[in-house]
């Protein structure tokens, strides 16, 4: 993953790469994790150097998604999910009110563009998960455990959006609830505190050592989740830890259209929105603005998610 986020880091920063020695570096690295059966890194590798128009990316890509199904058929076959085996998956209230969703200079620093511009958001109420789904939870539900980082109450990573999809229809299943992942409204509104907001740039703190594991703090490793302070909310790890997929499609240009009330993200695009920082990664992805996305199919070792409910759904609390 170090490797990968170094060729990234390239792209972004736009050095150290030509576009044909770029390619020939993807590639390669990609195909040293297929030709060692970890499927999931290789994607990766080759889905970046789709987009960045290398020839033959796709092919490869065909490949893994091929054997992933494959692995994923042998795993969801092997489990039957109760509700009795599932740990308990605890879900805090959050009132709906109105907030100024985007960066606000004062409150969130210096926004990126995509951050802009703010804009009223309102939500009814809904409950969101105290906590990032635990890899103890994962495995109840799915039978494997994909994370790279292992440990019962460590969140879990190395999931994509796909794969999230695919456990909550099985968590329904098994609960006859109606999880589902949150939009990015309604993520950004429980991060911020919802009504008893303080205005805080991190999930719950302005010190973001308080509320969060990041580069400068984890040890290069996740954390049992809730070991960090809670926002005003009682919400753990918001900033942090894992970043946590949303429902949304990804347009940089979404805040200049977004409807004022429970907006949903664009109707369809290519990348997926996850929010909140990472234990890997720089404090200013912890910032509660801060929005970042990938394809569907794509995993991440700081990557994971929490879940909510709506409020009218009877089965709960």
């Amino acid at each position: 993953m170090k490797k990968l986020v170094s060729i990234v880091a390239a792209i972004i920063l736009g050095c150290g790469f030509a576009h044909a020695d770029l390619c020939d570096e993807l590639l390669r690295e990609g195909q040293t994790q297929y030709n060692t059966g970890n499927y999931r890194r290789a994607l990766e590798y080759f889905d970046f150097a789709r987009a960045r128009g290398c020839y033959g990316a796709q092919s490869w890509i065909d490949k893994c998604n091929a054997n992933l199904r494959r692995t994923a058929t042998t795993a969801t076959t092997a489990t039957t999910t109760t509700t009795a085996s599932l740990p308990a998956i605890d879900m805090v209230y959050v009132q709906g009110g109105s907030f100024t969703m985007g960066a606000m200079r004062e409150r969130d620093g210096m926004g990126d563009g995509d951050e802009l511009p703010t804009h009223l958001v309102s939500l009814p109420d809904f409950y969101i998960g105290k906590y990032e789904i635990t890899q103890a939870q994962w495995i109840a539900v799915m039978g494997s455990n994909p994370s790279n980082i292992s440990g019962d109450d460590l969140p879990v990573e190395n999931v994509s959006w796909n794969d999230v999809r695919e456990f909550i229809v099985q968590l329904n299943k098994a609960t006859g609830r109606q999880y589902r992942l949150p939009t990015e409204a309604e993520w950004e509104y429980a991060a911020r505190g919802g009504k008893k907001s303080l205005g805080y740039r991190y999930a719950g703190s302005n010190n973001v050592d308080d509320v969060a594991w990041h580069e400068g703090n984890s040890g290069g490793k996740t954390h049992p989740v809730g070991t960090k302070q809670p926002n005003e909310l009682d919400i753990y790890d918001m900033s942090g830890n894992v970043w946590e997929w949303c429902s949304d499609w990804f347009n940089n240009n979404y805040y200049k259209n977004s409807p004022e009330m429970s907006p949903t993200g664009p109707v369809s695009g290519a990348i997926r929105v996850f929010r909140g920082g990472s234990w890997y990664y720089f404090v200013s992805c912890c910032r509660v603005a801060d929005r970042v996305a990938y394809s569907p199919d794509i995993c991440d070792c700081g990557l994971g998610f929490r879940v909510v409910l709506d409020q009218k759904d009877n089965e709960w609390p």
